[in-house]
């Protein structure tokens, strides 16, 4: 009996030895590196491969999926980077935006494929993130405005800029300036104001996903300046034949310029005169 018994005992254990040998990897030791270079519709993975005794690897490369990896389909995707052992670089694109993917490094050899372990990682929205200056050297009829692209979400900047007009939030439709050379900080003069008007202005970017727009800035154009010039002078009579006004925007009507007589105590205005009014 007790003969018996020991052999059951070993033939169990030997069968159990066999078929742990089976399950353990007859490809070798496979690594899934973790995900960089992420944009909104991108990545890049890998992994590395250490080939068991002898075995020959003839393909590796990774799987990728939206959801957890646990067996492998003909309709999980993955990549073909090369043979052997060592590490490798898998490129995914045409990703979705703001979407979490799953990857498993493989290896594969005459006795099939091997996975290693499962890494996911998150896409970009693709929305970039903005700033804008605080508006600079205001004149009359010109400031100095800009911006910065904080996260450009490892897009292409396709345009930038400043936008602005006399309402609360401006976009590319009203006024621009756009930036001559790719940046992602800037500073831009804006001219052709108008004096003493209040604008808003806000920085844009653009990319493949839209345009963005940094927070809104207000300022004020200062006054104009006008400046009169006393050109002719008799013994009794001065008079006003050149007035100039630094001003493109105010109408010739709008300005009144007339003659100062000389009177004993000195020069005395007569009445409505020595005025410039501005409609």
């Amino acid at each position: 009996m007790n003969t018996c018994l020991k052999v059951l005992y070993y033939s169990f254990a030997i069968l159990i030895a066999v078929f742990m040998n089976a399950c353990k990897s007859e490809v070798g030791v496979i690594i899934t590196t973790e995900a960089t270079h992420i944009s909104p519709n991108s990545a890049l993975c890998g992994g590395s491969v250490n080939s068991a005794s002898g075995s020959f690897v003839n393909s590796k490369g990774v799987y990728w999926s939206t959801a957890s990896i646990s067996k492998i389909t003909n309709k999980t995707k993955y990549t073909l980077d090369g043979a052997l052992d060592g590490s490798f670089e898998s490129s995914l694109t045409d990703l979705l935006p703001s979407t979490t993917y799953y990857v498993r490094a493989y290896a594969g050899n005459s006795s099939g494929i091997e996975l290693g372990n499962e890494i996911n990682f998150t896409t970009l929205s693709g929305i970039l993130v903005l700033s804008t200056f605080d508006v600079s050297t205001i004149t009359s009829t010109s400031a100095t405005c800009g911006g910065r692209i904080a996260d450009n979400q490892n897009t292409t900047i396709s345009s930038s800029g400043i936008c602005f007009n006399t309402d609360s939030l401006p976009t590319t439709d009203n006024s621009k300036v756009v930036c001559p050379i790719s940046t992602d900080s800037f500073r831009l003069t804006v001219t052709g104001l108008i004096p003493a008007t209040t604008y808003f202005v806000r920085a844009f970017a653009t990319n493949s996903y839209g345009t963005q727009y940094g927070n809104c800035v207000k300022f004020k154009t200062l006054p104009a300046i006008v400046s009169l010039s006393l050109v002719n002078k008799r013994e009794e009579i001065i008079e006003i034949l050149n007035v100039t006004v630094n001003d493109p925007y105010i109408n010739e009507k709008t300005i009144q310029a007339v003659t100062l007589t000389a009177t004993s105590g000195g020069i005395d205005p007569q009445s409505n005169v020595n005025k410039v009014i501005y409609n």
